[in-house]
């Protein structure tokens, strides 16, 4: 006696198997629309992706037509400005190529003060300054690094010492 059985195949669901394929054309175009435009912004020799760089800096102030989402500017009314022009190169007796006189920014910054400013800010690289702070730090490391050896040098000799000292006092 044979016993037949049935084998029972069901038909795969054609709504899951097309909604599959409608998720990967459209994830697929997506992505391959991404990776298309990142190339031509890549290789655009940098004038389209200089654009836009340069237009997302300004995204955070554009209103976009949604009112209460456009940031308040103001416009400071306190703010001095202090050039060095050559007016002031000439009247302070200054050399073009050199830095300033110190002095004259502690009498700027005195002067400042006395009428009330609450910040200074400058916009300045102080580098005749910076160089000398370097070479002060920079002999203070040595002198710090130097010191350690020299300590341990001078503890050798007391060991020493110490122990011809100590060999004299037994060989008499």
């Amino acid at each position: 006696m044979v016993l037949h059985s049935r084998v029972s195949r069901s038909k795969p669901n054609v709504n899951f198997t097309r909604q599959i394929k409608t998720l990967l054309l459209r994830y697929g175009v997506g992505t391959v629309l991404a990776v298309v435009a990142g190339f031509v912004v890549l290789f655009s020799e940098g004038t389209l992706g200089s654009k836009i760089i340069k237009s997302s800096y300004d995204l955070p102030f554009v209103n976009c037509g949604l009112p209460f989402l456009a940031p308040k500017l103001t416009k400071p009314d306190e703010v001095a400005m202090i050039w060095q022009d050559e007016d002031a190169f000439k009247q302070l007796n200054q050399l073009h190529n050199t830095s300033w006189d110190r002095s004259i920014y502690a009498q700027l910054l005195d002067r400042l003060t006395a009428e009330g400013a609450r910040a200074v800010v400058f916009d300045m690289v102080f580098s005749d300054t910076n160089e000398k702070l370097f070479t002060a730090s920079f002999n203070a490391q040595f002198l710090a690094g130097s010191i350690q050896p020299a300590m341990m040098f001078l503890g050798n000799l007391n060991f020493v010492a110490v122990a011809v000292i100590g060999g004299l006092r037994v060989s008499s």
